[in-house]
């Protein structure tokens, strides 16, 4: 993105901790974008312990696309097709205990993932 002349910058974060995370855990990071509008697009992160499925945090990033000078632009459409490929409705994530289990429109439930 940078050698096009633009940046995604964190304009907002909300993050709230659940639980305490440990040295020697292993985490995994879930994120999706909820919604890409204008200049911004909203990220939801899901941070959890990976063997326990115990959650530790949750995030909510407002990202602001801006051009090298650090002035807001609409994003272009090459990139909001790019990134669409990770926009997630909030009615298709459903937590698990083995993380996020995000189903697509369209698309048949994978019988193996619990809801």
């Amino acid at each position: 993105m940078r050698q096009r002349g633009y940046l995604i910058v964190a304009a907002e974060l909300t993050i709230k901790y659940h639980a305490p995370a440990y040295a020697a855990e292993t985490l995994e990071v879930a994120t999706h974008i909820r919604e890409i509008r204008g200049a911004r697009s909203l990220w939801i992160q899901e941070i959890r312990e990976i063997a326990s499925g115990r959650l530790v945090v949750t995030a909510e990033v407002t990202g602001a696309f801006t051009a090298e000078t650090g002035r807001p632009v609409r994003i272009p459409a090459a990139f909001v097709d790019t990134l669409s490929a990770i926009v997630v409705p909030d009615d298709a994530v459903k937590p698990s205990r083995a993380g996020l289990v995000i189903q697509r429109a369209g698309a048949p439930p994978d019988p193996t993932k619990s809801a």
